[in-house]
Formats: structure tokens, sequence, C-alpha cells
């Protein structure tokens, strides 16, 4: 079990974002807290719409329900304008 979780959101396992995820998991794993990441890029269109159920998704559910630590990237693009 993972205390601390990232999810990522960018479509690229290559983004600033992503990146920064990473850095936050690696120092958290290296102070002794249990941390992985979850790229969303990396799964199933069908598992994210909720139309299908693979292992992946429910071991990325599984694994966020399970957490203490939710940390969560997104990327911003420029000249863009977030939701609200």
């Amino acid at each position: 079990m993972s205390v601390a979780v990232a999810i990522s959101g960018s479509p690229s396992v290559q983004s600033k974002s992503r990146r920064l995820l990473g850095v936050a998991v690696d120092r958290l794993v290296r102070d002794g807290v249990p941390g992985r990441t979850v790229d969303l890029c990396e799964l199933a269109t069908g598992d994210l719409l909720g139309r299908t159920q693979t292992p992946a998704i429910e071991e990325a559910l599984a694994a966020v329900t399970t957490s203490r630590l939710l940390i969560v990237g997104t990327p911003v693009y420029r000249a863009s304008i977030p939701a609200c």
C-alpha cells in the first residue's frame, strides 16, 4: 500500500507537471513515505470514461482510495483559462 499517491493528468509522461510530481514522490520515498504515481495517459480510454474496468484501472483506483496523501498534477497551457 502506498501512503502517497500522485495522479498525473498530463497526456504525456514527459511533461513538466509529470516531472514535478516525480520529484515530489521521490522526495517522499526518500524520507520513508511509500509512494507511487498514477499516469492517466497510460490507462485505457475506456477505463477513464467508465466503459471498461481493466486490472490497471482497478489497481489505480485501489491505490487512490487507500492512500493517505493524494497529490494531483495537471498541465497548464499558455494562454488558457483554467476551469473554475
